[in-house]
């Protein structure tokens, strides 16, 4: 199983939101507080996700001095399957949205495109073995 962080308020909430099953552990800043912080530790505690307050320069470490926004994540990362796995997985219907992109050389125009579709509510995102 791989293991990556997610950091910062909006995207640590809809993991917990969306896919509460791949989130293991929920690190807080001790200096984080505010409703949105609230937020996260209700939906924490909701899906049985492990809390730990952590100082600021853990969270530095953890996100390689990213915009942590004072919250991360360890989440199980998500499946990498075959095009005929998926096919199998996710059975395409009229309210089915996946993703495919080619030729994409800009890794934050892949990650932007690949958030917007998460928004949309796409299940798989389909990419060539190279590039």
């Amino acid at each position: 199983m791989s293991e990556y962080y997610i950091f910062g308020i909006h995207p640590v909430s809809e993991v917990l939101k969306r896919s509460s099953k791949r989130a293991q552990k929920l690190y807080v800043a001790y200096s984080k507080k505010g409703q949105e912080v609230e937020g996260l530790l209700s939906l924490a505690v909701k899906n049985s996700v492990m809390i730990v307050r952590v100082e600021d320069r853990k969270l530095d470490h953890i996100t390689g001095e990213g915009n942590h926004q004072g919250v991360a994540l360890l989440a199980e990362a998500p499946k990498v399957l075959g095009l005929d796995e998926a096919l199998e997985t996710d059975k395409p219907g009229k309210d089915t949205v996946w993703l495919g992109l080619d030729e994409i050389t800009d890794p934050h125009n892949l990650g932007a495109m690949i958030r917007s579709a998460a928004c949309l509510g796409a299940t798989a995102v389909i990419l060539p073995e190279r590039r």
